[in-house]
């Protein structure tokens, strides 16, 4: 029986961590997998990595990064404070969801969830092949998706109003005020077809935001003013601030 032990990297000053930043580059992680211990001021990552340091590079490994003498630890664009609302909407499509809740029970075999990550994703074939929608609800919208791998998915909206809001807010929390940015979108194939969630979204989004008008685009030529400027395609998405912004160009 060969015996196989852990090696361990120590980082004690700054190009000790550069050798682990190296290492870890390109490393997977999963979130359930961070945990911060504030008691012992211990923060533990659990990553599945390439093992670069060894002759065979593309081996994978799993490893654990340790940092201690942490007094605290911040996220960003992550809303904490709400974890228990989504075992709520869980306990409510249990309850009124005909399609999910049998699914869900299979998949948990008895068990609750006690977070989100326990929570079971409904696989996109229910969504080609069943009207996915609460008891009781109507339907106001129908996106339907683009069909690549053969038959179209249904997403069912019974709230357009609350669809809405739900974009702009995520719009929100990661780029901030939305009219602090002028949208423009390049989406050929997705206007060729109906049923386009995307087309929807970026429609509303490009009234919300800041219109930029030739007077207002040579004003901020003159002013070197920003403007924040971004662009939806059908390949990427980017965003860029763009100054200055001359109407002769």
């Amino acid at each position: 029986m060969i015996k196989r032990y852990l090696a361990k990297i120590i980082a004690k000053d700054s190009q000790g961590l550069q050798l682990i930043s190296a290492y870890c580059a390109g490393a997977k992680v999963k979130i359930t997998e961070i945990k911060y211990l504030p008691k012992n001021k211990i923060f533990l990552l659990s990553l599945e990595r390439l093992s670069k340091e060894s002759d065979n590079n593309n081996f994978k490994i799993n490893s654990i990064c340790k940092f201690e003498f942490v007094d605290s630890v911040k996220s960003k664009n992550v809303n904490q404070n709400n974890l228990n609302l989504a075992l709520e909407l869980f306990h409510y499509q249990m309850e009124n969801n005909p399609i999910y809740a049998p699914y869900a029970t299979l998949i948990l075999k008895g068990k609750t969830p006690n977070n989100i990550f326990e929570i079971p994703f409904l696989p996109i074939e229910f969504f080609k092949k069943e009207q996915v929608i609460c008891k009781g609800k109507g339907i106001e919208e129908i996106f339907l998706s683009s069909g690549t791998t053969g038959k179209q998915s249904k997403h069912l909206v019974s709230d357009i109003p609350l669809y809405k809001t739900s974009y702009i807010k995520t719009f929100q929390q990661f780029y901030g005020n939305i009219q602090d940015y002028c949208i423009l979108a390049l989406l050929p194939n997705y206007q060729e077809r109906e049923g386009s969630s995307l087309i929807y979204m970026v429609d509303y989004l490009m009234k919300k935001s800041f219109k930029i008008g030739l007077d207002k685009i040579s004003n901020s030529f003159e002013k070197s003013r920003y403007w924040k400027i971004i662009l939806l395609s059908s390949v990427k998405m980017t965003w860029a601030e763009i100054v200055p912004l001359s109407p002769y160009s």
